[in-house]
């Protein structure tokens, strides 16, 4: 059964190669794997059945925080910024291009699958 999956990228950001966090996947009988950008407004679309997939990551420079399970987390965007919070007490703050956010869908389909 195919798994159609798409990575879509809604962020603005400028960051260095090395860091951007790069969508990964392997060709059949290909021994390395080949890398797409990770565009604004772009997506990867794949049957996640058939390639080996990943993502490299993003903003690996960076140190990020240590987010403790048994605590409440929130990322709220205000003035400009996103503010972690911690507990309802903000930890850190970052500017709009330090995020990036994504989307990913899975959808199964097959010859009982309906046929729209």
């Amino acid at each position: 059964t195919p798994v159609v999956q798409v990575v879509a990228y809604y962020h603005n950001s400028t960051v260095p190669a090395r860091d951007r966090g790069d969508f990964l996947y392997y060709r059949n009988g290909n021994n390395s794997f080949e890398r797409v950008a990770p565009l604004e407004g772009a997506g990867s679309v794949i049957d996640g059945s058939k390639t080996v997939h990943a993502a490299d990551v993003y903003m690996a420079s960076a140190a990020p925080p240590e987010l403790d399970r048994a605590k409440s987390h929130a990322l709220r965007y205000q003035q400009n910024q996103w503010h972690l919070e911690t507990d309802g007490e903000r930890s850190r703050s970052y500017q709009p291009e330090d995020i990036r956010m994504s989307i990913v869908y899975r959808a199964r389909g097959g010859s009982d699958a309906c046929r729209c």
